[in-house]
């Protein structure tokens, strides 16, 4: 019974904020708007951290992985060395 209580409690309050959104339509267009724009923003953040750091990389074993670059230096060209792993 007390389930029932809060669907119609539900119910009644959501038809009371349609009308009173009909009254003031132009509330109710920037109203939508807005949280339109701010759902879309946070699921584009969250795909971005999503991609970047929160997927794991597509290997067995990622702390093995190493970056070697060669840079033009004043003096020449010298040989870098980044990462964790073994070469």
């Amino acid at each position: 019974m007390n389930t029932l209580t809060w669907l119609d409690s539900g119910w009644r309050d959501l038809k009371h904020g349609a009308r009173l959104l009909r009254l003031n339509p132009g509330f109710a267009v920037v109203a939508i708007l807005s949280l339109a724009l701010g759902v879309g923003a946070n699921t584009a953040i969250f795909q971005l951290l999503d991609a970047v750091r929160l997927r794991a990389l597509p290997v067995r074993d990622p702390a093995q992985l190493v970056e070697v670059r060669i840079e033009q230096t004043k003096d020449g060209r010298t040989g870098q060395f980044r990462g964790g792993g073994r070469i």
